[in-house]
């Protein structure tokens, strides 16, 4: 390589590692500029949560380490001595999207910022008192749609958590259909359960079928092959998972307790 070459390879390494120090920065405040784009009454719980998804993460920071073949695993010692190489290694922090969480204070990351919130107790309470563990489809669309969350976490497991999150979608779609049946709905369809949510938002019933928007997606992630193509890898992107996580936090809140959320006085669980 001539000197130009590496002189080249110097200067985009450090334009490079300014850019992922003011990343961060530069992705908070465009998130408050585009939560003052929204309507007042939505601004500041929008803002909260686009900024959760970016610096609010306490998921451990995952980073690789090469551990040589020398070790020994039989000596009584070989804990303390990998113990010393973890905490010796050094963690470089990747901002390879905007969702990856940061590394924690101690390896160089941004300190952990609280909210200030208190946790909802009341609301909380007045849930699992609603949620009958007998019932399984109930239950088990919940388990889903909460691992999904758990698998958020980490950019790499955002297709696993719409897995599990299509699993949820299809309990909540069962669910409804359930309390259809129930008001004398003999065959209730997806279209019956859209029109079911528009009722109870007090939408006009505009004659989508549930959660349509999500369809092609979800077929085309499930199967490999499909009336849709054949893809080298699940269409779908990261806010794809936070997009359906919220609209099922609503759903699910409206089956267990009949509400439905005022963006006026708005309450994350």
């Amino acid at each position: 390589m001539d000197l130009a070459g590496v002189i080249l390879g110097l200067v985009l390494a450090i334009i490079w590692a300014e850019a992922s120090a003011w990343l961060p920065a530069l992705t908070r405040r465009i998130i408050r500029l585009a939560a003052k784009r929204l309507e007042p009454d939505l601004r500041e719980r929008m803002e909260e949560e686009w900024l959760r998804y970016v610096q609010d993460s306490l998921y451990p920071y995952p980073w690789t380490l090469t551990i040589s073949d020398q070790v020994d695993l039989q000596d009584p010692k070989v804990t303390e001595e990998l113990g010393c190489m973890i905490l010796g290694s050094e963690i470089v922090p990747s901002y390879s999207l905007l969702t990856d969480p940061p590394p924690p204070p101690p390896r160089g990351g941004p300190p952990y910022e609280f909210r200030n919130a208190p946790m909802p107790i009341d609301l909380q309470l007045k849930i699992w008192q609603k949620v009958d563990s007998r019932d399984h489809l109930l239950v088990r669309g919940l388990a889903a749609w909460l691992k999904a969350r758990m698998l958020m976490q980490h950019q790499m497991f955002t297709l696993e958590a719409l897995y599990s999150l299509y699993v949820a979608l299809d309990a909540t779609f069962s669910l409804i259909c359930r309390k259809l049946k129930e008001q004398g709905i003999e065959k209730p369809d997806a279209w019956d359960a859209h029109a079911f949510l528009e009722e109870a938002e007090g939408r006009p019933n505009e004659g989508f079928p549930y959660f349509g928007d999500f369809y092609v997606d979800r077929v085309s992630t499930m199967h490999p092959e499909s009336r849709y193509g054949v893809f080298p890898y699940a269409p779908v992107s990261n806010c794809d998972a936070h997009t359906l996580f919220e609209n099922l936090r609503e759903v699910f809140r409206l089956i267990i307790l009949g509400e439905v959320i005022d963006p006026k006085n708005y309450v994350d669980v």
